[in-house]
């Protein structure tokens, strides 16, 4: 499941035309780029990472 801080730094479509057209923009655009990957990123490092997940696990585990 997608959170609303992810979802806002991804490009995500369920219709061929609008990804097209989304990628299409990113090639021409290297600041979106930068800017799309750097947030992507930063939300993976802060909510994804082992050492965050691993302590919600450990007091699921324990619970």
């Amino acid at each position: 499941m997608l959170n609303s801080e992810f979802a806002k730094y991804s490009i995500i479509y369920y219709d061929l035309d609008a990804i097209t057209s989304s990628i299409a923009a990113l090639l021409q655009n290297r600041d979106l780029r930068m800017h799309l990957g750097q947030q992507a990123r930063r939300v993976m490092v802060e909510e994804w990472d082992w050492r965050v997940r691993g302590e919600q696990i450990i007091r699921v585990v324990q619970s």
